[in-house]
C-alpha cells in the first residue's frame, strides 16, 4: 500500500485558526448600560436633617417637615418641587435616567446644593442632606497680633504665628466662630468662593464669650503669602454643624458657607 503524505505550511494553519476566529456583531458600547441602553424610571429619595445653631439635630416634627427640595435636569432644565414631611422625608417618582441637581432649602437655615448627580433608574436612589439654623448673632470683636514663641522641641526654634482674638455673645450652648483668610495679593475677604484661601474654626464653652485662633506663619506661606504681604481675616459665626448648610462650588473647587452670620468682622495684618 502506497503511504501519501499532505504537507501543510504554517502559513495555512495561520489563515485558518484566523478565519475560524473572526469577531462579527456590534462594535461600540451597546445594551443597557451602553449610549444605545434603556430610559429607565426609578425614585430619588432621602431625609433632609436639621439642626440648630450649638450643633444639635432637631427632631420636632414642626420644624422637619416642610423643607423645599428641588430637582432639576441638568440636561432640558425641567424641574420638580417637592416638601419634606414630618420626619423630614422627601420622594421624587417616577424620575428617568440622566443627570440632575438638586437645591435643598428652609427659611432662616442655610441651603445645600448637589450639583452632577447621575440618576441610573430602574430603581431607588437615596439622597439625604443635613441644614443648620443661620446664627441671629455676630462675632462682636476682634483683634489681631503677631506672636513669637518657642518650641519645646530640639533646638528651640523661635517660630512667628498670627494670633485672632476675639468675643462673642455668652450663648447657653455652644458657639463655633470660623475665620476666612484673604487670597494673596487681595486687600479684603469674606465667605464668598474665590475671596478667601483658607478657613480656620474654633468652638466656645457654653457661657464663654472669648475665644482666640493662632495660625502659624508657616500656614501663611504655604497658602502663597510672602513675607511683608497683607493678610486679610473676616469671622463669622457659623452654625455648629460645619458640614450641614455647605455644599463645593463646583468652579472654584471651594466650600460654600450658607449658615454664618449676616455680618462678618474683619481684621489685617502684615505677615512677618
Amino acid at each position: 500500500m502506497k503511504k501519501m503524505f499532505v504537507k501543510i505550511s504554517a502559513l495555512s494553519i495561520t489563515l485558518v485558526v484566523a478565519a475560524s476566529c473572526s469577531k462579527t456583531g456590534p462594535t461600540g458600547p451597546s445594551g443597557a448600560t451602553g449610549a444605545t441602553g434603556p430610559i429607565l424610571t426609578g425614585n430619588m429619595q432621602g431625609t433632609v436633617a436639621l439642626y440648630d445653631v450649638s450643633g444639635a439635630k432637631q427632631l420636632s416634627p414642626t420644624l422637619l417637615g416642610g423643607d423645599t427640595v428641588v430637582l432639576t435636569n441638568s440636561s432640558n432644565g425641567t424641574t420638580w418641587k417637592t416638601v419634606t414631611n414630618a420626619s423630614g422625608d422627601y420622594l421624587f417618582s417616577n424620575i428617568t435616567s440622566g443627570t440632575y441637581s438638586t437645591t435643598v432649602t428652609k427659611p432662616l437655615y442655610g441651603k445645600v446644593v448637589t450639583q452632577g448627580i447621575q440618576f441610573v433608574g430602574g430603581g431607588n436612589s437615596d439622597r439625604n442632606y443635613a441644614l443648620s439654623v443661620v446664627p441671629t448673632t455676630s462675632v462682636s470683636s476682634l483683634v489681631i497680633d503677631d506672636s513669637t514663641f518657642t518650641t519645646n522641641g530640639a533646638g528651640n526654634v523661635a517660630q512667628n504665628y498670627v494670633k485672632i482674638r476675639g468675643n462673642v455673645p455668652v450663648s447657653a450652648g455652644e458657639t463655633t466662630v470660623i475665620i476666612f483668610v484673604s487670597m494673596p495679593g487681595a486687600n479684603s475677604t469674606s465667605s464668598t468662593v474665590g475671596n478667601y484661601s483658607s478657613t480656620y474654626t474654633t468652638t466656645i464653652a457654653p457661657g464663654v464669650n472669648k475665644f482666640t485662633i493662632e495660625i502659624p506663619n508657616a500656614n501663611l506661606y504655604d497658602l502663597g503669602f510672602i513675607s511683608g504681604n497683607m493678610a486679610y481675616f473676616a469671622a463669622y459665626i457659623i452654625g455648629g454643624t460645619t458640614s450641614a448648610s455647605s455644599y463645593v462650588d463646583w468652579t472654584t473647587g471651594q466650600t460654600v458657607y450658607t449658615a454664618l452670620s449676616s455680618t462678618p468682622v474683619n481684621t489685617s495684618i502684615q505677615v512677618q
